[in-house]
């Protein structure tokens, strides 16, 4: 479906005066035409090509059925802009205003209207148990076999508003990350050992080919570099538990054109012979010795935060030198004083004061699975070389892998569950403000969609900015 709307059926939602509309050149300004376009594969986004009589940056409102308002800014100053309308509803009637700002005024089109298509699958069922108003943001998640797609996006109410490749199964099971140019990667290797990256749409943009594995999470650096968890297996002896293939991991940094320009390894820098928790023994002639699940890369220090799960560990690798500058957890380089460390976490990160944040499983904790899984903070004193546990938060059930813990730009924690867990455990994804106060909260019914949850992260590429 292609919408073209030109100059003289636009009108003005606001008509500006002709003072304002008159630059010093004598050109009009004023919004040409407006074409809406599909985007391949989801009902759920569209394009919009705007030509205006002059260069100018614009604004796009949108609203659909609920009556919400949203709003978008982009501040090139051009004639001509191409621009994705994401966050839509299926099978909503969905209106659209283009803002054109010029000469210190704005002017606007009359509504453009149109209705999205249904979804292409039964959409995923999500309870409500803490609500929050409409503000824009979208949760992505990696989608399950049941949705026939690698990615979806709801808003605060659960329904589906983003759809990513769909007709392509996920079997990977990792989140999309932001570039730093704008763009979605999808981690998930296909067939051909390409890696895609997406529009905001959700549609395909190009194709990276990196001769590596990737698991479970990667990072972007400021200059564009792609930074990625892989794999390396060797033959080892060890005098702790014999003769086995170990499974170790590699820490790889590609530049844009996929060529290795940086590469770290677990077998370089640790201690085969340390394995610590029952699970991860010796099986079937292969040791998963480290199993690192997260990376987080810190700009200021130039350095990597890496959760090694079958290791208790998350170590901060220096990029320049490749040495460990701090390991934390048990048996590491600080004595906790307060609280209790994690076994088998996800999603280590390193706070701007500091402090480390994590998804901690707690599954190998004895005995064996019988310990809820919690998400915790630590504070640490690198004159005494001590740990404190400041805070956490009792999750009421033990989920024994994946899980994800990220800080948003507004300082609020989002926390997603829903991998391999006891049999009544919930799927949920939950906010929580600055004083650790639920603000939203949302879960999957038992027996309901999707099955699985690995992580979670979000965009919020539209402000609400009123309420009919």
């Amino acid at each position: 479906m292609t919408l073209v709307y030109l100059g003289a059926t636009l009108g003005a939602c606001n008509p500006p005066s002709p003072e304002s509309t008159a630059s010093s050149q004598g050109t009009v300004a004023k919004i040409e035409s407006v074409e809406i376009q599909t985007v391949a594969n989801t009902p759920l986004a569209r394009e919009i090509e705007i030509q205006l009589s002059k260069p100018a940056p614009v604004s796009i409102e949108h609203w659909q059925e609920n009556g919400v308002h949203f709003t978008r800014d982009y501040d090139e100053i051009s004639d001509k802009h191409l621009l994705p309308l994401i966050s839509l509803r299926a099978d909503s009637e969905t209106h659209v205003v283009v803002h054109m700002h010029a000469d210190s005024s704005t002017i606007s089109s009359s509504p453009i209207n149109f209705r999205t298509e249904p979804l292409p699958f039964e959409p995923p069922f999500f309870e409500v148990l803490v609500p929050k108003a409409l503000d824009g943001t979208i949760t992505l998640f990696p989608a399950t076999d049941e949705f026939d797609a690698r990615f979806l996006g709801i808003d605060r109410e659960g329904e589906v508003v983003w759809m990513g490749r769909y007709g392509e199964l996920s079997p990977c099971g990792t989140i999309l990350e932001k570039t730093t140019d704008g763009l979605l990667f999808d981690p998930c290797e296909t067939e051909s050992g390409d890696r895609h990256l997406i529009w905001e749409t959700g549609a395909a943009h190009s194709l990276l080919h990196v001769d590596k594995t990737m698991h479970h999470d990667v990072t972007f650096l400021p200059n564009g570099n792609l930074v990625f968890l892989s794999r390396d297996k060797r033959a080892i002896d060890s005098e702790i538990w014999g003769s086995n293939q170990v499974l170790g991991d590699t820490i790889v940094e590609v530049d844009p054109s996929g060529t290795v320009v940086w590469e770290w390894n677990s077998f370089d820098y640790l201690d085969t012979d340390r394995l610590p928790d029952a699970p991860s023994r010796p099986k079937n002639g292969e040791v998963k010795w480290t199993h690192a699940n997260s990376v987080q890369y810190l700009p200021d220090d130039d350095q990597f935060v890496v959760s090694f799960r079958n290791q208790n560990f998350v170590l901060v690798i220096d990029r320049s030198s490749g040495e460990i500058v701090q390991n934390i957890g048990e048996d590491g380089d600080y004595s906790l004083l307060e609280g209790e460390w994690f076994k088998g976490q996800h999603d280590a990160s390193i706070l701007p004061n500091g402090d480390l944040l994590l998804f901690d499983n707690g599954y190998t904790k004895p005995p064996i699975g019988t310990h809820n899984s919690r998400v915790v903070r630590y504070a640490f004193d690198s004159e005494s070389m001590t740990a404190d546990e400041v805070w956490s938060h009792d999750l009421g059930y033990n989920y024994r892998s994946g899980g994800g813990v990220l800080v948003n730009d507004d300082g609020s924690i989002l926390i997603s569950a829903g991998g391999v867990r006891e049999k009544n455990a919930p799927i949920f994804m939950m906010e929580l403000d600055e004083n650790y106060e639920t603000t939203w909260s949302i879960q999957v019914p038992k027996g309901s969609s999707p099955s699985r949850l690995y992580r979670a992260n979000q965009l919020d590429p539209y402000p609400a900015i009123q309420v009919k």
